[in-house]
C-alpha cells in the first residue's frame, strides 16, 4: 500500500514498464477493469532502464554493474560494442599467452565446479573465460609467453605467431601502434554512424 498514491477517491500507481510488456499490462488492466494511462518517458524522468541483451552481450553486465552504467532513455545502449572492445583491450593489456592459459584453466575450473554442483555458470565466470581465451590468443599471435625472450621460445610457440605483431619482428611495436590508431578510428566511425 505504501507504493500507492491517492487523489481524492482515486488511488493509483505510477511507474515504468518496458515497451515489450506494455501489451500484457494493457490486457491485464482491461481484464481487471483498471484505467491505464501510458506515455513515453519525459526528458526529466530518471533512468530505471531495463536493458535486455542476448546471452553473449550479457557477459559484460558485471562490468556495467560495477561501473554503474545504465543508458538513459535517449542514449545509445553500447553493451555490445563495449564488450567487443573490452575483450580486445584486456587481451592486449595482459598480452601474455602463458598468463592467459593460466587464467583460462582457473576460469574453466570454476565453470566446471558450478556445473557439477547444479548451478548456472555466472556471467562473471563466462566473461572471465572469454577474456582469458582472448589473452591466450593475443599472446600466441605476439609470441609472448611468460615474458620469455622470443629467441628462447620453443619453435611450436614461436611458429604460431603473426609476423606483423610478433615479438620477433622489429617493426611489431610500430605495427601495434598503427593497429591501436585504427581501433580509435573505428570508435569514431561507429559513433558518427550511430548519430547519423
Amino acid at each position: 500500500a505504501a507504493s500507492f498514491a491517492a487523489e481524492g477517491p482515486v488511488a493509483y500507481i505510477k511507474g515504468y514498464v518496458p515497451e515489450s510488456a506494455h501489451a500484457a499490462l494493457s490486457a491485464l488492466c482491461a481484464d481487471q477493469g483498471w484505467a491505464l494511462l501510458s506515455d513515453e518517458p519525459a526528458p526529466e524522468d530518471g533512468t530505471p532502464t531495463k536493458v535486455e541483451n542476448n546471452r553473449f552481450v550479457r557477459l559484460i553486465q558485471p562490468v556495467m554493474d560495477f561501473l554503474g552504467i545504465v543508458p538513459g532513455y535517449r542514449e545509445y545502449e553500447i553493451s555490445s560494442w563495449f564488450l567487443l572492445f573490452f575483450i580486445l583491450f584486456t587481451a592486449m593489456i595482459f598480452g601474455d599467452g602463458g598468463y592467459g592459459a593460466l587464467m583460462l584453466l582457473a576460469s574453466g575450473f570454476f565453470a566446471l565446479k558450478a556445473k557439477r554442483s547444479g548451478k548456472e555458470v555466472s556471467d562473471f565466470i563466462k566473461l572471465s573465460l572469454v577474456l582469458s581465451l582472448a589473452t591466450f590468443l593475443w599472446g600466441m599471435a605476439t609470441a609472448t609467453w611468460f615474458a620469455i625472450d622470443v629467441d628462447s621460445l620453443p619453435a611450436f610457440l614461436y611458429n604460431r605467431s603473426i609476423w606483423l605483431i610478433s615479438g620477433a619482428n622489429p617493426q611489431a611495436s610500430q605495427n601495434i601502434q598503427v593497429f591501436c590508431f585504427a581501433i580509435g578510428l573505428v570508435h569514431l566511425l561507429i559513433a558518427h554512424i550511430k548519430n547519423v
